[in-house]
């Protein structure tokens, strides 16, 4: 199959607005952190903490290659080893991956360390996520925020700190909406709520931040 067209990096006013609802709002919320990911990232982990970076490398590529489609945590993962070892034409091959499938404008290799805004520079998308938090529509919010639709209109990009920040709450939000149960449940302790409430967001935005409009 032909590759996806690569949207062209745009904010402007023709751009669709970063957790703009999707057409089909039935969709369900992607789980970007499963179990299965979680393994293999830690699994990579360990074999950078023996300096064995080329065996992170393969096994992350596995995970890649055996999935339906790319995960954003595991194209994180291996853009950040391939530019530790100098790897251009694997750093921008998984590059062009990413700005075919997710909503980031990932710099080039020589200034991949620029990460720029975080979602603190997001005030719209960061007003969202503090209104939406942690009831389950924040996870869809989320969702329109990382993953391009399937659309020639142009769509807006998250900078690279951004996005990594949206990919943790991302992580935490599907944690709290799927609570791993115990093994051996305690007599009389009621079950792990799905909702926590006490988690909040607490970001402070910058004093000249002009008040955010709903997504």
């Amino acid at each position: 199959a032909a590759p996806m067209a690569l949207p062209a990096r745009t904010a402007g006013v023709n751009a669709a607005p970063l957790g703009a609802p999707r057409p089909e709002a039935t969709v369900a919320p992607v789980q970007i952190n499963l179990e299965s990911v979680q393994d293999v990232r830690q699994q990579a982990d360990f074999f950078v903490s023996l300096g064995q970076n080329d065996r992170a490398i393969h096994m992350l590529n596995q995970h890649l290659a055996a999935s339906e489609s790319p995960n954003p945590l595991i194209c994180m993962d291996l853009l950040g080893l391939y530019q530790q070892a100098g790897q251009v034409a694997e750093f921008e091959r998984l590059r062009d991956v990413c700005h075919r499938h997710f909503r980031v404008q990932v710099p080039d290799l020589a200034t991949f360390q620029q990460e720029g805004r975080s979602l603190v520079g997001y005030p719209d998308v960061l007003t969202a996520l503090t209104r939406l938090w942690p009831e389950e529509p924040v996870l869809a919010f989320m969702d329109n925020c990382i993953f391009l639709k399937d659309t020639p209109k142009p769509q807006s990009r998250l900078e690279l700190a951004a996005f990594r920040d949206l990919l943790t709450l991302h992580a935490l939000a599907e944690e709290l909406a799927h609570p791993v149960a115990p093994v051996v449940a305690a007599a009389n302790k009621p079950a792990k709520s799905s909702k926590v409430n006490e988690l909040k967001l607490d970001f402070v935005l910058p004093d000249d931040t002009p008040p955010a409009k709903a997504p």
